[in-house]
């Protein structure tokens, strides 16, 4: 029994480790990439607006061609430029946004406040003057 016990305790340690980003879909089609230098100057303005603080070498970044579209709510859409796993600090970008700095700053700034949504205080708020805010503001934290 002791045995058994134990082979389960590993099985379920390898399967932790391997399944470090359990619940983060990464395309096939992402790559990984290396940050250029100006994201940390994006990261230090979000953090100053958010006054909330987190590790930026913490983040893996990848980048998917234009052509992949990312699902929102069960929809597939060009409109969405990146996306976002914040539990697993994965930021995922659609080349061709990969230096637009409101689009980046607005994904940093998911990973400091790691909550489902927009949260009214941060992205409308302290925040929206370095942000791209293209939906509509009908009052909820959306």
């Amino acid at each position: 029994m002791r045995q058994i016990v134990s082979a389960v305790i590993m099985m379920c340690a390898l399967f932790v480790v391997g399944c470090s980003d359990f619940g983060v879909n990464i395309p096939d089609e992402a790559t990984p990439f290396t940050p250029p230098e100006i994201y940390r100057q994006w990261w230090l303005d979000i953090e100053g607006c958010a006054q909330r603080y987190g590790d930026f070498n913490a983040i893996r970044w990848f980048k998917v061609p234009d052509s992949y579209l990312f699902s929102s709510a069960g929809y597939k859409s060009e409109s969405i430029a990146a996306q976002t796993y914040f539990k697993s600090n994965v930021i995922i970008v659609r080349e061709s946004y990969l230096l637009v700095a409101p689009i980046i700053r607005h994904e940093m700034l998911h990973i400091l406040v790691p909550v489902k949504g927009h949260p009214r205080q941060y992205f409308r708020s302290e925040c929206a003057k370095v942000l791209i805010n293209n939906w509509p503001d009908d009052g909820t934290d959306n």
